[in-house]
């Protein structure tokens, strides 16, 4: 990030960033939970509404071009067809799509058009990074005060702050905690001053701390993974050992002796069976069944496909549907895949499922087109691996958990767009002869003609 734009972090946030940043604090935070008369009003219509105005009275945007902007609309189609022709369109969880998809989905044109400059491009990134800080910052606040858990699996497993003690609380709050480490590191590594330095470095001890305290399996292989995607090109070298060994050892010390067996269980660890009281037992086998679960969930999910192959049985309906092919299943209503791709493909069929691996596959070319050339790229550098890293943390949680109607995808797609057409001009000044198009000084956005 250049030195213009350090000096001024956040001194000059304008109005339609600012917007959107309470948008997605909304919908990480769910104050509606908390406070009644937010719900009873809908404030989040009103709240859309008002982005919705900012944004389209801010002036042009120019052309955002995109493939996604042809995928990730036919998708949205796509889903509204199965919706229509599902046999469980009355399934509690269908119309809990129907009621509340379009807050998420409203966020891919609102930011695409919302976002106009680099300068609002680093401020979105990094703001949400500090949003999701400052949450958990509040949620450990609770959890300390004795609030904000669930008991489960024979833990104590943190949740976020106002958020129901539903059954996947835990769940949502360790991979918010994983879903905010490539945001912190995009903030680490785009400001210089120390106190930038040290509030990316919070934000990144204090994901991981919330990872560690949800209970959730997933969330920590996940983080392993993203640690050992950053840091592939120096993780090997001696002090870089030495500091994982050391981080590890006190992970391990500060950690409550369930869950340091929970992590262990991932790579095989277990507890000597002679020390095991029967409460513990109970536990383990509730762990292993859920881990179980998430293989179920692809199965499912593939044997659902083949029952209604082209469009599924509709968005919310594959807690329900998966019944047709799983008779094992203690309860009907409520056994969710926990798998992303069963997920994918039971919902919406293989024109879904085609759309979606499209969009997928649109992300990780737009990352890799824009690949770095020189120390002169850095800000386009430390964009277009924040969106890597972010789509290889995504696409990897997606094995554990069912993550299709989530709004971090949203922001994910809207924001690859957004960064693929501004920094375009790269491209465009090799065509022109060196000509160089500077958007991030002169405050207009790059139109791709």
């Amino acid at each position: 990030m250049n030195s213009s734009l350090n000096s001024t972090w956040f001194s000059k946030i304008d109005l339609s960033t600012l917007l959107l940043l309470i948008y997605v604090w909304w919908l990480i935070s769910t104050p509606q939970y908390r406070f009644d008369i937010l719900g009873i009003i809908h404030f989040e219509r009103i709240l859309a509404l008002a982005v919705i105005v900012v944004v389209f009275m801010s002036g042009p945007t120019g052309a955002r071009r995109s493939t996604l902007n042809w995928f990730f609309p036919l998708f949205l189609v796509c889903m509204f067809l199965s919706f229509l022709i599902s046999p469980y369109q009355e399934f509690r969880y269908s119309q809990q799509w129907l009621e509340d998809y379009w807050k998420i989905a409203l966020l891919y044109p609102i930011i695409i058009y919302g976002i106009r400059t680099k300068r609002q491009l680093f401020y979105w990134i990094a703001g949400i990074a500090i949003i999701s800080f400052l949450y958990q910052i509040h949620s450990w606040t609770d959890f300390l005060q004795g609030g904000s858990y669930v008991w489960q699996q024979g833990l104590k497993r943190m949740r976020g702050v106002w958020s129901p003690p539903a059954v996947g609380s835990a769940n949502a709050f360790g991979s918010l905690g994983v879903y905010t480490l490539p945001f912190a590191f995009f903030l680490w590594s785009s400001v210089e001053t120390s106190k930038s330095r040290a509030l990316a470095t919070s934000v990144i001890a204090i994901s991981i701390l919330s990872i560690l305290f949800s209970g959730t399996r997933a969330a920590v292989a996940v983080m392993v993974l993203y640690f050992v995607v950053r840091f592939r090109k120096s993780i090997f070298r001696p002090l870089r050992l030495l500091g994982l060994a050391i981080l590890f050892v006190f992970a391990i010390s500060i950690l409550p002796a369930e869950y340091t067996e929970r992590y262990l269980s991932i790579v095989g660890i277990e507890r000597d069976a002679a020390a095991t009281t029967r409460a513990e037992e109970l536990a383990a086998e509730s762990a292993a069944a859920s881990a179980d679960a998430r293989i179920a969930g692809l199965v499912d999910g593939w044997n659902l496909l083949k029952k209604r192959p082209l469009l599924g049985y509709g968005p919310g309906s594959s807690a329900e549907a998966r019944f047709e092919v799983n008779n094992t299943l203690a309860s009907r209503g409520g056994a969710q895949l926990h798998n992303l791709y069963g997920q994918v493909m039971a919902d919406t069929g293989i024109l879904g499922t085609l759309l979606f691996a499209s969009i997928l596959l649109s992300v990780w070319h737009s990352t890799k087109q824009h690949a770095s050339e020189g120390a002169e790229n850095r800000e386009r550098d430390t964009c277009f691996r924040f969106l890597r890293e972010s789509l290889v943390v995504m696409f990897a949680y997606g094995m554990f958990s069912h993550t299709l109607y989530s709004y971090d995808w949203m922001i994910l797609f809207a924001t690859t767009t957004v960064a693929t057409n501004l920094f375009a001009e790269h491209t465009m000044s090799k065509s022109t002869n060196g000509t160089r198009l500077d958007a991030s000084s002169s405050g207009t956005s790059v139109v791709i003609p």
